[in-house]
């Protein structure tokens, strides 16, 4: 993965982590953070050498950055956890993420590229959609009951 700090509450007793051997870069308010060796970075090819971003931009939902030059490599691996919901174009090309041990990794070509990736959880929105139908549909049959409710009683 991808992890390089790690946070640990002094205020709580410890619960075995061993810490020994790393390296403490900061602490205060009950906090004590340490930086874990070796960390690989977030974006890296599948050699585990890091990305060269350019122009990276990022929300929950959306990622786009432009890479500067893959060096030869193929795919691309992103340390984040994988879900198929995320989708990736390259080079404007809608390419396929994989699962590659609970991470996304997909395939680029090589020279600089640019990487468009975004979540769209296609189930959320049918069922938000479904949802909406159902509501007009039992607002029409409650609204309908009225109508005729009233028109009987008179």
């Amino acid at each position: 993965w991808s992890v390089k700090y790690y946070i640990v509450d002094t205020k709580l007793p410890s619960i075995g982590e061993e810490l020994t051997g790393l390296a403490s870069i900061a602490e205060g308010g009950g906090y004590k953070i340490y930086e874990l060796p070796g960390a690989l970075s977030r974006y890296r090819y599948e050699n585990n050498q890091p990305v060269e971003l350019e122009e990276y931009e990022a929300n929950p939902n959306e990622i786009q950055f432009r890479t500067i030059n893959n060096s030869g490599q193929t795919m691309m691996i992103v340390a984040d956890r994988f879900d198929p919901n995320w989708h990736v174009s390259v080079n404007g090309v809608e390419g396929k993420i994989e699962n590659w041990q609970g991470m996304r990794r997909f395939s680029v070509p090589q020279g600089s590229v640019e990487i468009k990736m975004w979540f769209h959880p296609k189930w959320l929105y049918r069922g938000l959609l479904l949802s909406g139908f159902t509501a007009v549909i039992l607002l029409l049959v409650h609204v309908t009951k009225k109508y005729f409710a009233r028109k009987t009683s008179r």
